[in-house]
């Protein structure tokens, strides 16, 4: 099947947490940072995703955001020029995460089990799936504690698992969570407690059979590269790297505002599609 540019309406979540692909932002006008009503809760703090890169107007942005908030920007890892454009204004970068797709043409589905759109957890069960994300932009935060980045996972794992567009499969000590969308499925969570007992590759080929069965062209995920587990199952399930997504943080304090208005000029707007 020919490969084509993942999804290009960003922002959205991450996807160790919220692992799910992640394009570049949006071209023309209208504001650089778009605050996340859901995503603030989570984090205790205002909560502003970059929705398009126009770095002078980012700037302007950036120096009258109140102290304490938290802006999240996601470029290709190609788009160097960028990344260096967002350093210079004062975010840092947490992570890379990469982006895996497998092909459905050819796959002969063995369809036992359909996917389920509710799916509890007790609390114990959510707090060890919580801890089991331990790669994500949060985890390489300096400004989230331990405890602060394992409140964002139970967050994000009681979002999804709420979330009745999403499908879901469980089994065991696992679960997995996908979304279904113009000839594609979106990989969200996937989660496994006992490690080496086959749970996850039977977990991905429900996916893949429920996917085929359905139709679908191919399947998307989207790990942290520091995730060398993640990576290396994914890999194994037949999915191709594709490419990586830096993920940058921007903590806005009165120090960080008087850094920014010394910051470096850029002589032209970037907006990318």
């Amino acid at each position: 099947m020919p490969w084509q540019p993942l999804d290009t309406d960003m922002p959205r979540m991450p996807a160790s947490n919220d692992s799910r692909p992640l394009g570049q932002t949006a071209p023309g006008k209208g504001p650089c940072l778009i605050r996340q009503e859901p995503e603030s809760e989570m984090c205790d703090r205002p909560y502003y995703q970059v929705a398009r890169l126009d770095f002078p107007a980012l700037k302007a942005e950036l120096a009258v955001l109140p102290d304490s908030s938290l802006c999240v920007a996601r470029v290709y890892g190609l788009d160097i020029e960028s990344s260096r454009a967002l350093t210079g204004l004062g975010f840092r970068k947490m992570c890379v995460q990469t982006l895996f797709a497998t092909g459905l043409a050819g796959h002969q589905p063995d369809l036992t089990a359909l996917p389920v759109v509710d799916l509890d957890l007790d609390e114990d069960s959510l707090n060890r799936h919580a801890s089991n994300f331990r790669f994500s932009n949060f985890s390489f935060d300096p400004n989230f504690s331990t405890e602060a980045w394992a409140k964002c996972n139970r967050w994000c794992i009681k979002r999804h698992l709420a979330d009745h567009t999403a499908f879901k499969f469980a089994l065991k000590s696992g679960f997995v969570s996908f979304r279904v969308g113009e000839g594609k499925a979106i990989i969200d969570l996937i989660s496994v407690l006992e490690a080496r007992q086959g749970i996850g590759a039977a977990l991905m080929a429900k996916v893949l059979d429920f996917c085929a069965a359905q139709g679908l062209a191919w399947v998307e995920v989207v790990t942290d590269c520091e995730n060398l587990t993640a990576c290396l199952f994914y890999q194994k399930m037949g999915f191709l790297l594709f490419g990586s997504i830096g993920v940058f943080h921007f903590h806005q304090s009165a120090r960080q505002r008087t850094r920014g208005s010394k910051g470096v000029q850029h002589g032209r707007s970037f907006s990318h599609s």
